[in-house]
């Protein structure tokens, strides 16, 4: 109760806050309208990690970068953490490491709005080259830039105290080879997760094309979940993971 009456006063998060918890990630079957509620139903830890991540973007939400969509990165934000979050409840039937991913997931992109905010002419040379280049983000930013905004965003977070296995979800969800990993973390739930998003976004020519890392699920023996992780999330098949796991 104490949690949304300090929500309630803020129009903006409260606004946030209910288009997030009836959005379709979590289908629920009637409209939730009352801040108390939605906070009852999100948790405290989900409920946390919207209010930090409504409080970054309002400080950059004037950011002019070209090329460069607030919008479209607090929506992907919203998928990638309620995916990461139905993933592992998928996979570990864990609450709290399905809080910790979700919160993984929502502040996995965080860096992109630190490099627009805080330089945006050299990050939209960054996204013109890439879209020019056909080059993945995160490639370009290590050449021009000298490292990417997973690292930036982990750093960042880092400082603020953040625990290290969400740290390491942001920091490598673009390279997940760079871990450990030897089973399902919360950076395989945040990789896929973000996979999962773009691969719905992506150009109908890019449709075939997995982004969830061949090599890294491999790794970890679960090759032959792709489709039923995008399945959990409601999102399509992809005909090149089922002919790749006969």
């Amino acid at each position: 109760d104490s949690v949304a009456r300090l929500i309630g006063k803020d129009p903006v998060m409260t606004a946030k806050m209910l288009h997030l918890v009836n959005s379709a990630y979590f289908a629920l079957a009637r409209e939730i309208t009352d801040p108390v509620e939605a906070v009852m139903f999100l948790g405290a830890e989900r409920t946390r990690s919207l209010v930090l991540l409504a409080k970054v973007f309002s400080q950059f939400d004037k950011t002019q970068c070209e090329g460069f969509h607030l919008e479209e990165l607090w929506r992907h934000s919203l998928a990638v953490g309620s995916y990461a979050h139905i993933l592992c409840q998928t996979e570990r039937k864990d609450t709290a490491t399905g809080d910790q991913a979700f919160t993984a997931g929502l502040l996995h992109d965080l860096g992109k709005l630190l490099l627009a905010g805080n330089l945006p002419e050299a990050y939209a040379q960054v996204l013109d080259q890439a879209h020019r280049r056909k080059l993945p983000v995160p490639e370009v930013e290590r050449e021009l830039l000298g490292a990417t905004h997973a690292e930036l965003g982990a750093c960042l977070l880092g400082t603020w105290g953040l625990p290290l296995p969400i740290l390491e979800a942001i920091a490598w969800h673009h390279q997940p080879l760079a871990s450990d990993d030897t089973g399902f973390t919360l950076l395989t739930a945040v990789h896929v997760a973000n996979a999962i998003d773009h691969e719905q976004t992506a150009q109908a020519a890019d449709a075939l094309v997995s982004l969830i890392h061949p090599a890294y699920t491999r790794r970890l023996g679960l090759e032959g979940r792709r489709n039923r992780w995008r399945e959990a999330c409601g999102a399509p098949s992809k005909l090149v993971d089922e002919v790749a796991v006969e």
